[in-house]
């Protein structure tokens, strides 16, 4: 690339929010060394070219880089930009998973040891708490340019209650949604696919974040139900995948081995993957679906939309409202 082309994909680089972190593995993909690219992404080089994203133009361009979406369209070569995603997020959301099991374990035996109301509340307190935190944590590591784990706990500690706040807004919403005939709930879960990503990367929260996330994924939802489908099914096949060598490591196990032992390898094996690859990896291709979102709708576009989706959402939220009370009756009538 000659400078101003670089400078060109850098500027578009930098409004779609990609990290250092990002460019870097971008550029050795293209064959540059390490001093090549540091010169180009060093500070001075990059604040004289550097645009705004609400004031950047969007035209693809023969220098573009591969996460612009082609003719509007969203998850080109999604499969190939999530394994990169999970590869360098992977050392760091051990960590968090680690912490998240250190606690958990500690408040299990807290539990064994106290009545069963307050074992109750502490197990309600954990779901709500440790695994949203572990989730989110992903989330940072993946919207962070900093490698350094104590300022991404920092910032996910930082962020994790607007995120749960936000979170439940958004329940409300596609409760109230599906009670409509479902469909509307569909259609907002699609919406809030972005949501962690908004919260994290553009520090939103509340009906801020929620507008946000409504205006990225207008006229987009069935281009983020395709997706989210191939996910689905990618995981069915992996999952297919490992039972079947569990069944076939079953067939040839000699009659003197434990079948008893094998099931419970092979189970612990589809376990594992359930609660450290699964969700990084799921978090990761939910990145990229946002990346591609922010792309064709920078911050500050389409906000009349927004407004007109704040209000539709805050209808949704009022009936669910009413639905969550109504369940809360209801299970207090069943217990007298």
């Amino acid at each position: 690339m000659g400078d101003n082309n670089i400078h060109q994909w850098l500027q578009q680089a930098r409004a779609k929010g990609l990290s250092d972190m990002e460019i870097k593995v971008k550029l050795k993909e293209q064959g540059w060394d390490n001093n090549q690219i540091n010169e180009v992404i060093s500070p001075g080089s990059l604040k004289s070219n550097v645009q705004t994203s609400q004031n950047l133009s969007y035209k693809k361009s023969d220098t573009d880089i591969e996460y612009t979406p082609r003719n509007h369209t969203i998850g080109s070569n999604i499969f190939k930009r999530t394994f990169a995603d999970v590869k360098r997020a992977c050392v760091p959301y051990l960590a968090f998973l680690i912490i998240g099991l250190i606690i958990s374990v500690s408040l299990f035996f807290v539990i064994t040891n106290v009545n069963i109301y307050i074992g109750t509340i502490i197990s309600f307190l954990v779901i709500w708490t440790v695994f949203p935190f572990i989730g989110f944590g992903a989330v940072t590591i993946l919207t962070s340019d900093t490698r350094d784990l104590g300022e991404i706990f920092s910032n996910t500690l930082k962020r994790l209650i607007p995120y749960l706040y936000t979170s439940f807004l958004s329940s409300l919403v596609i409760t109230g949604g599906f009670f409509l005939f479902v469909i509307p709930g569909i259609l907002m879960s699609l919406a809030f696919v972005s949501l962690p990503f908004v919260v994290a990367k553009e520090n939103l929260s509340g009906f801020a974040a929620l507008k946000r996330c409504y205006i990225l994924a207008r006229n987009f939802r069935g281009n983020i139900f395709g997706t989210l489908l191939m996910l689905s099914l990618f995981f069915i096949i992996i999952f297919a995948l490992i039972f079947g060598l569990i069944t076939l490591i079953f067939i040839i196990t000699p009659e003197n081995t434990s079948n008893v032992a094998t099931w419970l390898i092979g189970f612990g094996v589809m376990f594992i993957s359930l609660v450290t690859v699964i969700p990084i990896f799921q978090i990761a291709y939910s990145r990229i679906i946002y990346n591609d979102l922010v792309a064709i709708r920078p911050p500050g576009t389409d906000e009349e939309v927004g407004n007109k989706g704040q209000t539709l959402m805050m209808i949704y939220i009022v009936i669910g409202i009413i639905y969550f009370i109504y369940n809360i009756y209801a299970v207090f009538t069943t217990i007298e």
